[in-house]
Formats: structure tokens, sequence, C-alpha cells
């Protein structure tokens, strides 16, 4: 692109062909009206040359070719998960609805199903979010032969709680008696012997359940609602290698925590001082993140 000086009256020279944008008028021109199309730059303090109107700057090229994978993987009315920064909710995720996309700053606005703007839950909390922080949500069946039954100890799964989702990790898997009494009494299931991989419960055993640890939090869980139980998913996006180009990402099975259950099944000692450390980094984690609300009223309370 060239600029274009007034008519001086000086020496026409060689002639040159130039299309005036204003009227789409092909004109002859002298040389000397014509100089390289500059422009100054204030972060590089030089001059640089002007792109062509019709050629697109490559920042812009690769936004909007973001744009589109975006579009693809978070439709408007799809379904998603965002995962929680505040304190006492961070690393939890919390389902909701796309209800928008924008091509810049934090571009899905997402609907959430259970936070709410107000005291009365009259109105569901919206906010915009990055898409670092939201996922598509998890299939509905679990992998083939994933059963709650013969789970291995240290297994990574997610745990329905406070109308959200949070990592945990399975300490022991109980039948029989020792089902019953864990039921009656939580805290008898830390006495109870932890889960061998691949064991059943007996057949005789008129419930099943599930003793699980928060990864984040100092918590423990007596499960007997197997509904409240999921596998510990991890979803990997097409920019991240999972599946094909192009795709929708992959799913798959987070790798056991090793918080409170070593890879021999054993259970690990509770250090208490590593506890408190683990929960005031959650904390930290959570403050310097941000939280999605910005002062909005949360249902419930954190995970305890």
């Amino acid at each position: 692109l060239c600029g274009l000086a007034e008519e001086d009256g000086g020496d026409l020279g060689r002639e040159s062909e130039e299309e005036d944008d204003a009227d789409g008028v092909e004109q002859l021109v002298s040389l000397a009206r014509l100089r390289p199309g500059w422009e100054w730059s204030r972060a590089r303090r030089c001059w640089i040359g002007w792109l062509p109107p019709n050629k697109k700057n490559p920042k812009e090229v690769k936004a909007a070719e973001d744009f589109t994978v975006l579009e693809r993987l978070f439709p408007v009315g799809c379904r998603v998960e965002v995962m929680q920064r505040e304190a006492g909710y961070n690393g939890s995720w919390y389902t909701g609805t796309v209800t928008g996309l924008e091509q810049s700053g934090a571009p899905l606005f997402v609907e959430y199903d259970d936070f709410f703007e107000d005291d009365a839950q009259t109105k569901r909390l919206a906010e915009w979010q990055r898409e670092k922080h939201v996922r598509p949500a998890p299939p509905d069946t679990p992998p083939a032969g994933w059963a709650h039954a013969s789970l291995p100890a240290g297994e990574a799964l997610d745990l329905r709680y406070d109308d959200g989702w949070w990592e945990v990790e399975l300490t022991h898997v109980l039948s029989g008696e020792e089902a019953n009494a864990a039921l009656a009494d939580p805290t008898a299931a830390a006495a109870a012997a932890p889960a061998a991989a691949g064991a059943a419960p007996a057949a005789e055993s008129p419930a099943l359940v599930l003793v699980v640890r928060s990864v984040q939090y100092d918590a423990k869980h007596v499960i007997c609602d197997m509904a409240k139980l999921r596998p510990g998913w991890k979803w990997r996006a097409p920019s991240e290698g999972g599946g094909e180009a192009g795709g929708q990402g992959e799913w798959a099975n987070r790798t056991m925590p090793g918080v409170h259950v070593g890879a021999d099944g054993v259970p690990v000692p509770r250090d208490e001082a590593a506890e408190r450390a683990l929960a005031e980094e959650a904390a930290a984690a959570g403050a310097a993140g941000g939280g999605g609300g910005g002062g909005s009223e949360r249902a419930g309370s954190a995970l305890s």
C-alpha cells in the first residue's frame, strides 16, 4: 500500500496505476506523489509499513481460528462444568450451560445450575469464564468394566457434594457388618482393612459402602448412595493432544492421587501438619485465582 501526495505540478516521470479506495477509480499518478505507506508504531518507536486493507493481522487470523475451535467445542446451549477457584470451593466442578460466546477476554458465558445471585435462589448466577476453567459435561456412563464394588483402594473418584463434584480418593470398600458399622458410626471405617485391588463384596452383603477422603481438604465421607460417586474424570482438549485433530477432545480416568493410599494399597499414615499445609495451600490458591462470582451468593458451603 502506498501513500498518495497531492498534485504538485512536477515532472510526471514514469507513471504507475493506483486504485483510489474512496471511489474505486483507477488513476495515473507520478512517482513523485507516491511513498511507502508508513505508520508510526508507539510500541516499537519506529516507522512500519501499513498492512493492505484486505489483509488481516496474523494475530487476528489466529484469534479467529481459535474462536472457531471454541464454537465447535462449546456451542451455545451445551452443558459444561466450571472449575471453581474460590477459597473453600477451589478445585471443585459445578455444572452449567453456555449461553454466550465472545472472541476476547473470558469468552464463555456460563449460567450455573446451582449457584444463584440472591439468597432466595430466584436468579441463577451467570458469568464469563476462560476456556481453561471450563470443560464439557463428562460421559453419563463409566468406562467398560468399571464397578463400585471392584474398585481398588487409592482409586481417583469424583464425589457429588454440595451440588458440585469434588476430587476424592477411595480408601475402603466395605460390605456386610463392616458396612453397617460404618453407616452407624462413620469413624469406625478408619479401622477397617483397606480394599484390595479387584476385591468384590461377599454375596450375602446387605449393603455396599465406600469410604472416600478429599484430595484437597481434610474431609472423609462414608457413601452408600453410589449415585454420588463417579469415575475420576479428566478431560484433554484437542489442543492438549486429546483425541483426533478437529475432534471434541477425550476423557480418561485420573491417575491414583496417592494422598491417602500408597501404590501398594496400604493407607498412608496421616500427617496432620502436612494436611494443614495442604488446606492452607488450597485456600491460598483459591484466593489468588479469584472466584467466579465476585461477591455473588453461593449455594451451600464448602467440602468439610
